[in-house]
């Protein structure tokens, strides 16, 4: 389910990862003589890649977001660290303490769900 209104096939024709490429290496934010498959540095792969819609793909002085696009959770529930898409939570949900109910796989996941006697209230965190 998208967390905006925008899907990936917007990015995909606004000109996708060799957009992005192309603009974080005019930022220097990219080890772009880094070599591909093709035998070209991926700067030299996409040094001409076009931006076809800056509303999907947007300039570096107009974020979507003040902060990133990712945030690194470190904690009891991620001794080694993971990573959560923040526009996929709810605001409430980025600062949070509760009991942890967690999962080992996604198939875990779906057989314990629905289970009736799984104890889970609206203050439980769901860890997959």
């Amino acid at each position: 389910m998208p967390s905006g209104r925008l899907l990936m096939e917007d990015y995909y024709y606004a000109g996708g990862l060799p957009a992005v490429i192309r603009a974080l290496d005019s930022h220097n934010l990219l080890h772009a003589d880094a070599l591909t498959v093709t035998g070209k540095s991926i700067g030299e792969n996409c040094k001409d890649a076009p931006n076809w819609n800056r509303e999907v793909i947007r300039p570096f002085d107009r974020p979507l977001v003040e902060h990133g696009g990712i945030a690194v959770l470190r904690g009891s529930l991620a001794p080694d660290g993971a990573v959560l898409k923040p526009s996929a939570a709810s605001p409430h949900l980025m600062r949070r303490h509760g009991r942890a109910v967690a999962f080992r796989t996604m198939e875990h996941y779906k057989q314990r769900i629905m289970d009736p006697n799984l104890d889970v209230d609206e203050t439980s965190i769901l860890v997959l």
